[in-house]
């Protein structure tokens, strides 16, 4: 199962479409606990072995992904129901929800590793060493949650919040290039692709990939 847990984490690390598409499957029916990725998580939830912050903040990323996934269920359910109001109001109530339970699980993931829950970080800029341990990538991604969800209601961060988020998430990896779409200041801009100049670093982004485009219109202003 650990094997499971790991492959899981790193298809979510490279992209979520690095995960097959049959474990997001749901029965409308059934509702959400008929969704494959569910009852994987519930395995790992509860299979025995080593409870350390590594594999805690594994699990959290799952859970994160998990509430992602229901968030994605009940925007399909607001817009499928959207000629009974009283319905959809109701499925929209539960995105809610699940936001709230979102942002406040990465929060506490991040508080129980060591970095501040409250938005503080408890490292010294540049420190990353101190958390290789426990897997800055998904620490990361806990922050970038808690960055591009906290401009919603009812979260409603304000923007030099969120960006400090962004930019935190950049800092424990800076290779990411979701984490420095997010972040979007100049040296996140250049980091995605490159400076243009002869043989120097191409980018972090594919030279395919449909933001590079509008990337370079803005670095050019």
């Amino acid at each position: 199962l650990e094997f499971c847990c790991d492959a899981l984490v790193e298809g979510l690390l490279l992209e979520d479409k690095a995960l097959s598409q049959n474990l997001s499957l749901v029965d409308i029916q059934e509702g959400p606990e008929s969704c494959p990725f569910f009852r994987i998580l519930e395995m790992l939830r509860s299979a025995p072995g080593d409870e350390g912050p590594n594999r805690r903040l594994k699990i959290s990323l799952l859970e994160v992904q998990w509430l992602d996934m229901q968030m994605i269920l009940a925007r399909e359910l607001v817009q499928r129901t959207e000629n009974d109001p009283a319905v959809a109001e109701k499925h929209q109530a539960r995105w809610f929800e699940l936001l709230l339970q979102m942002d406040e699980l990465a929060r506490k993931a991040v508080a129980s590793s060591g970095s501040g829950g409250n938005g503080s970080t408890m490292w010294e800029a540049g420190d990353v060493d101190s958390v290789t341990k426990r897997d800055s990538r998904i620490l990361s991604r806990l922050w970038l949650v808690q960055a591009q969800y906290g401009s919603n209601p009812p979260i409603s961060r304000p923007p030099q919040e969120v960006a400090r988020l962004a930019q935190e998430a950049v800092r424990l990896w800076p290779e990411d290039p979701s984490a420095r779409m997010w972040a979007g200041r100049e040296e996140d801009i250049k980091a995605l692709i490159g400076t243009g100049q002869p043989g120097s670093f191409p980018g972090l982004l594919e030279w395919d990939a449909p933001q590079r485009a509008q990337l370079q219109k803005r670095a050019c202003r």
